[in-house]
């Protein structure tokens, strides 16, 4: 994110993400993209970004705010991007391959590679989790109360 955002509107993008202004991603997988509206209350904008099929590059990008307009990443990218971190590397994570088809001879090495392969399914189950945990998070913080009824709406 370093290379496409000056330090200033990355600053920006972090702490609109960090107010929760970023409202309704969704994700597709194929093709790899994110869709969310951002910005202050009563002043958001569409942001939609496509990333390669893997997930480890951006694409293209594009917001409907002014900067955007005038060819720059703007804030609004910068915070979709922020609240999708977690998303974006349980992806990366899940089309990494976990299983492949070892010579005969290679029998006392296949057990490292095994061994590897399972490490790296847990730390692939433990991001995932990660991920789960943060959107249910991010869900409980979006519910509002009713004014003194009790009832939570979402």
């Amino acid at each position: 994110m370093e290379k496409a955002f000056s330090n200033r509107i990355l600053d920006r993008g972090r702490d609109y993400w960090k107010k929760d202004w970023v409202y309704a991603p969704s994700y597709s997988e194929l093709p790899a993209g994110i869709h969310c509206r951002v910005g202050k209350p009563g002043q958001s904008y569409d942001v939609t970004i496509d990333f390669s099929d893997d997930w480890s590059e951006i694409k293209w990008m594009d917001c409907d705010c002014l900067y955007a307009a005038e060819g720059y990443n703007c804030k609004h990218e910068a915070a979709c991007l922020y609240a999708t971190e977690l998303f974006i590397e349980g992806m990366q994570a899940i089309q990494e391959p976990l299983t492949s088809e070892l010579p005969a001879s290679d029998r006392k090495s296949g057990r490292k590679r095994s061994l590897k392969r399972s490490t790296a399914l847990a730390e692939n189950m433990s991001t995932i989790f990660l991920i789960l945990a943060r959107f249910l998070h991010r869900l409980t913080l979006t519910r509002s109360f009713g004014s003194g009824s009790g009832i939570i709406r979402p």
